[in-house]
This record gives structure tokens, C-alpha cells and sequence, in this order.
């Protein structure tokens, strides 16, 4: 990735295919786009939300699966998608399916790391939801939406460029990197941009693009002032979402836990005490969720799993940093007797050009 002189952004031949020349390029089903289409307009009845994802039986029984779920916790059943829209709302039933043409776009069933990505999407809009409601202070309907598609560039990088994407993720968790770094020294753009690029061609909320991003960097947040309040506690409340879903479902799980426990404080203002109650519930929380039966969320790691996780890539990261010391020790070492055989040759250098010297002066005495 460059910049014109004008600042606007130009991106590699790869990127730009991909954005650009892809035939197959992701695009949400039919009756998904019309739901967030009705969504955003003014003055739009629930019931003509209802009345268009009840022309898609399929999509009926998968929304109300969800909505009966522990989730959502109603009391009697809700057998009747109209019942649903009305109890919900729009704004809520659109971001079921979203969620739902999430799996149908990207099959979360191609690779390891696809089922791993949706998991972790799944536990960043769940966390992001939770606090909201914790806080008493809901920053915006599109939070669980917005949650679950910060990571939405990760998915096309993984569709498209496949294995190439897969090193990438490998050798972030090898070597404890940050993956954002990573993408833009190998492929000159990170998943971001990538992620903004498809929302818009979704048509998705502002307020959901802004957080694809911004994500991982809410201090933006509190300095721009084009940013309203909302949005602004939006972006705080999905970034501790997906630092949770990276301690869960990612790696670096020991610098996460601790920037997460950090932010929980400086952003939100909870105690390290709610952090870890927080941490513990969330495999209850995701089962909860309703998704079980299409993300396959089945023997979640439990917070002790995580700890255990996060003290051993510590160890690892350590024994890591002590091999690469003790490499550079000796490299540096070898540098050291290099440079003294350069400067003994340096020195035999000269003496022989000294006695040349001398041989040539007599020479020309003689």
C-alpha cells in the first residue's frame, strides 16, 4: 500500500484484485441486504421488516432458533418471526441476520482457522453486548453487529489468499507478533482497511464501519471530535470486546489479558475483580448465545484453560527470548573476533606496505 500525493490511498496489484476483480467478491444474500436496507430507513414498519425475511422459510427457522435461545431468555416460546421483529426490533433481528449470512458467506467449515475466526467474532460481539448492558450505558443498537465484524477483512484475506494468509497467522503466533504488522509488511495493507472496504460494499451502519476501522485503537476515539459520545463508547466497548475474543480464541493471550484488564480500567473504569468475573463467564455466555449449532461452539476453553495457555506462551515467549540472546551473543562474539582478525590484517597491511616502501626508496638510491 502507497499514497498519491493527494493522500488518497493506492493499493498493490494483489489487494486491488481482490477488492476490484474478484468475480465471487462476498456479498450478503438477497433478503439479508433488503433487511439492513429497511433498517436504515426512516419511518419503516417492523412489520414490513417481518414480512420480507418471511419470503425465506430457511432464514425464519434459523433467526427464531436464535431468538429462543438461553440468549435472550424469554420465558415462553417464540414460534412466529412477526412476534420476533416486534419483541426485538429491527435494528436486532437485522444484526441475527447478518450474523447468520456470515456462516453462509464464509463456510466456516473450510479450515481450522475460518471455524477458529467466526469463535472468536462470536465472543467479541457477545463481550461487547454484555458490557453494554453491564454498563447501563448502550453505546448503540449495532454493538453485537459491530462486534462480531471488526475482524470482517480477516475473513476476505482468508478466502482469498488462502494458504499465503494462513503463514502470515501461523508466524504471528510463532513469533508473538501482532498480526496487523505482520499483514502490511507482507501483503502492504492490513485487515482493517480490507474489512472497510467490504462494509461498504455492504451498505453497512456508519457507526459498524467506523468500529471495522478503528478497531484496536479507541484513544482515537476520545481525540476526534467528529466522533459523537456514542460512537465514541461504541468503539471503547468493541475493542475490550475483541481483546477478549484474542485471550479466548487468539494468541498472545498473556499480553492481551493484561492490556484488556489495563483498558477495562482506563477506558470503562472496571476493576481488575470485574475483569476477571467478566473473563470467567465467557464460555457460559457464548453457549448462551443461540450459534451453537452453526459456529460448532462445543468444549470451550474455561478462564483456568486460558491461564494456563497464557503462562506457557510466557514461558515459551521467554525461552524464545533467551535463544535469540544467546544467538546474538554469539553472533556477536564471532562479530568481535572478526574485527580483530580485520584489524591484525589491517595492521600487516600496513607493515608490508611500510617495507615496500622502504624497498622501493633503496631501489631507487641504488
Amino acid at each position: 500500500m502507497s499514497f498519491k500525493p493527494d493522500g488518497e490511498i493506492v493499493y498493490s496489484a494483489e489487494i486491488m484484485h481482490i477488492l476490484k476483480e474478484a468475480d465471487d467478491l462476498p456479498s450478503l444474500p438477497g433478503i439479508t441486504q433488503k433487511v439492513v436496507s429497511l433498517s436504515l430507513m426512516e419511518n419503516i414498519s417492523l412489520k414490513e421488516i417481518a414480512d420480507v425475511i418471511n419470503t425465506d422459510a430457511a432464514l425464519v427457522m434459523r433467526i427464531l432458533k436464535i431468538v429462543n435461545s438461553a440468549y435472550y431468555g424469554f420465558t415462553n416460546k417464540i414460534s412466529d418471526i412477526h412476534q420476533a421483529v416486534s419483541i426485538l426490533g429491527g435494528n436486532m433481528i437485522r444484526n441475527i441476520a447478518i450474523t447468520l449470512s456470515l456462516i453462509d458467506v464464509f463456510p466456516i467449515k473450510i479450515n481450522e482457522e475460518y471455524t477458529n475466526l467466526f469463535k472468536r467474532s462470536l465472543c467479541a460481539a457477545v463481550t461487547a453486548d454484555f458490557i453494554s448492558q453491564i454498563g447501563g450505558n448502550r453505546p448503540s443498537q449495532d454493538v453485537f453487529l459491530a462486534g462480531m465484524l471488526q475482524n470482517l477483512g480477516m475473513y476476505i484475506l482468508m478466502r482469498y489468499l488462502a494458504e499465503r494468509y494462513l503463514v502470515i497467522i501461523e508466524n504471528a503466533k510463532k513469533y508473538f507478533i501482532r498480526l496487523s504488522f505482520l499483514e502490511k509488511l507482507e501483503l502492504g495493507i492490513d485487515h482493517a482497511y480490507m474489512g472497510k472496504e467490504i462494509a461498504k460494499r455492504w451498505e453497512l451502519p456508519k457507526s459498524v464501519r467506523l468500529v471495522i476501522e478503528y478497531q484496536g485503537k479507541p484513544a482515537l476515539a476520545d481525540k476526534a471530535d467528529s466522533f459523537s459520545p456514542e460512537i465514541a463508547t461504541l468503539l471503547k466497548v468493541t475493542h475490550v470486546g475483541g481483546l477478549v475474543a484474542d485471550i479466548y480464541f487468539g494468541w498472545n493471550k498473556a499480553w492481551n489479558m493484561a492490556r484488556f484488564k489495563k483498558d477495562m480500567l482506563l477506558l470503562l473504569n472496571y476493576d481488575e475483580r470485574t475483569s476477571d468475573d467478566l473473563l470467567s463467564s465467557i464460555p457460559h455466555l457464548m453457549k448462551d448465545a443461540g450459534f451453537n449449532g452453526f459456529a460448532g461452539i462445543n468444549n470451550l476453553p474455561t478462564f483456568n484453560d486460558i491461564q494456563k495457555e497464557a503462562q506457557e506462551e510466557l514461558r515459551l515467549s521467554w525461552n524464545m527470548a533467551e535463544e535469540n540472546f544467546s544467538e546474538f551473543y554469539k553472533l556477536n562474539k564471532k562479530y568481535q573476533q572478526k574485527e580483530k582478525e580485520i584489524k591484525r590484517l589491517k595492521e600487516e597491511l600496513q607493515q608490508n606496505q611500510q617495507l615496500l616502501k622502504k624497498i622501493a626508496e633503496k631501489l631507487q638510491s641504488g
